[in-house]
């Protein structure tokens, strides 16, 4: 195996920079990954990990770091939609507004006789509502003001909660910022 070292002002001047070769590198597959797991020291994360479709182990990750990992989901009932001054900006997929047929550009209206007038009104309004009770929504799409039948359901969104349990070197060492 040949090595070529190129100095940093003759990178810089080419406008490369090691990203740019660890790429090439890595789509020509002149970087073995099997070489890169044993210098890392640790063989099999890329196998469950990288290649495989095993989730992060987290918690233990984190823990090294003396950082708590909390996730959740389905907790609550939610609309399941980003919205920006009542449009709809986007769904979630299996959220409530995804299945009554709410879609990005949408203006809310009213969920269940409430008028929405921000986001607050929203959380409030799916605190009220029963989960699998039909609920009228009214929204206004291209100018036409419509009434749907919603479902509230549980936001399908994960939360992740961090919370630092103790002194960490290892966490100092990732926060420490080079002056």
């Amino acid at each position: 195996m040949r090595i070529l070292i190129i100095d940093d002002s003759e990178a810089a001047r080419r406008g490369h920079s090691l990203d740019t070769v660890m790429r090439t590198l890595w789509e020509r597959r002149i970087l073995d990954e099997d070489a890169v797991t044993q210098a890392a020291g640790e063989p099999e994360f890329f196998a469950r990990y990288v290649d495989g479709v095993e989730p992060l182990p987290y918690e233990e990750l984190l823990g090294r770091a003396a950082v708590a990992f909390d996730s959740a989901s389905g907790e609550r009932l939610a609309l399941g939609a980003k919205l920006t001054m009542m449009t709809i900006d986007s769904v979630t997929r299996e959220g409530s507004a995804m299945e009554a047929g709410l879609l990005p550009g949408d203006e809310l209206i009213a969920i269940d006789g409430a008028r929405m007038t921000n986001d607050d009104d929203v959380e409030r309004a799916f605190e009220s509502l029963g989960e699998g009770e039909p609920v009228p929504v009214v929204i206004a799409r291209a100018g036409a003001v419509q009434t749907r039948a919603m479902l509230p359901r549980r936001d399908p969104h994960v939360r992740i909660t961090l919370r630092v349990t103790g002194e960490s070197a290892l966490r100092e060492a990732w926060l420490r910022r080079d002056e």
